[in-house]
């Protein structure tokens, strides 16, 4: 009885020491792997923090260029209004930096250097 008892325990320990690298080896690539995931997470994380960021940025600079193209259009109309009938034999150059190009091209406004004779 004793002897069938220690062969039951010498084959169970052969079958379990079989699998002992095997568990082993398993839990090595769960721990890479569970680091893994987090470096991923924490990369992702922080390349939507700075897409974000540039979206803001790029938003912002939208932003500031309409601003600054509205300010000129406002300009360049105060100026036409002030001065409706140029000097006759004055150019008629189209003012791209002042008015949007199809507000230009639709009333023909005068350039800058002309309204300037306006001013007299």
């Amino acid at each position: 009885m004793f002897l069938q008892h220690v062969h039951n325990r010498i084959r169970a320990l052969t079958v379990i020491s079989r699998h002992v690298p095997l568990i082993r080896d398993r839990l090595a690539f769960l721990r890479l792997r569970r680091s893994t995931v987090a470096l991923q997470r924490r990369w992702r994380l922080q390349l939507a923090r700075r897409v974000a960021a540039a979206s803001q940025l790029q938003a912002a600079v939208r932003g500031w260029i309409v601003r600054r193209r509205t300010q000129r259009a406002l300009h360049g109309i105060a100026r036409f209004q002030v001065c409706s009938e140029p000097e006759a034999g004055a150019c008629w150059h189209f003012v791209y930096g002042y008015v949007s190009c199809m507000l230009v091209q639709v009333l023909r406004i005068p350039c800058v250097w002309c309204l300037a004779l306006c001013f007299r």
